[in-house]
């Protein structure tokens, strides 16, 4: 059997053990021994060889050496130094739990008054008007978004030539037909001559675009964002642009919001008007 023979291997010491099995089943201890001899060997194919080693040759078993400074940190502790180890870290533990449990929760639940929220406290003055100038014109969410932004940007004190360069340059932003784009133009400059706009120009304060903030009595925080108002007779006027009437309620609605929360926030009264443009 050629697994039998074997020769010394060059740069090893010579090898005593005849086998390179260290342990056998008990039921092959009476057989006779067939595993590689240790040493060196050359296959049957290719040019390399390859060495066997002798497993009785190794020290087997030596326990781990890791240093003195290992060995020191490594070392049992006094029952009362484990005691006061395992308490701190079981703080740990619920400190963290406790942490983790606050984070899931919010710090502010914000509503707002254009989703579903309940009608506020206490109702105020409020007229619906409008300047809608045909029945037919262009509408939907992208028309009422155009209106917005042209009446975002516009001056208090704008022109015809300025309602006309926004229309067109916020229609190309929301890739509107020319039609459309003409139709929020033209809604637009309805809404800048009515009455309520010479009264918000003729206003020492008066605000476009106002965030507003208030703490509700339940914890809740009410956010939004007024259309105009201004300071007339030591009192808020109000005025909600919408671009159409199909969700009135909602709108009557919106508005009051910001009335409450203007007068909760300022001290003064406040009073709301509805422009459908």
């Amino acid at each position: 059997d050629k697994r039998r023979l074997k020769a010394d291997a060059p740069g090893c010491r010579p090898f005593a053990g005849d086998r390179t099995v260290l342990e056998r089943p008990p039921e092959q201890l009476s057989q006779a021994e067939d595993s590689v001899r240790p040493g060196l060997h050359i296959p049957q194919a290719g040019e390399h060889t390859v060495v066997w080693w002798d497993p009785t040759a190794l020290r087997l078993d030596v326990a781990p050496g890791f240093g003195l400074r290992q060995e020191d940190i490594l070392a049992p502790e006094p029952a009362d130094r484990a005691a006061e180890g395992i308490a701190r870290h079981q703080q740990w533990q619920t400190e963290r739990t406790r942490v983790i449990a606050n984070g899931q929760s919010p710090a502010f639940r914000v509503v707002s008054p254009t989703e579903g929220i309940e009608d506020p406290p206490e109702l105020r003055p409020m007229r619906v008007e409008s300047v809608m100038t045909a029945a037919g014109r262009a509408g939907g969410h992208r028309f009422g978004t155009l209106v917005h932004a042209i009446l975002r940007d516009l001056d208090l004190r704008g022109t015809p030539a300025q309602i006309a360069s926004l229309a067109q340059l916020h229609g190309g932003l929301l890739k509107a037909p020319r039609e459309e784009s003409e139709a929020a133009a033209t809604a637009v400059a309805a809404a800048w001559e009515h009455p309520l706009l010479e009264r918000a120009r003729a206003a020492a304060n008066c605000h476009r675009e106002l965030p507003i903030h208030l703490r509700l009595e339940d914890g809740r925080l009410l956010e939004g964002v007024i259309d105009l108002a201004f300071l007339e007779q030591d009192r808020w006027v109000v005025v909600d642009f919408k671009s159409d009437v199909r969700n009135s309620a909602g709108y009557e609605r919106q508005l009051q919001w910001y009335l409450y929360a203007l007068a909760r926030l300022t001290g003064r009264e406040a009073v709301g008007h509805l422009l459908h443009v």
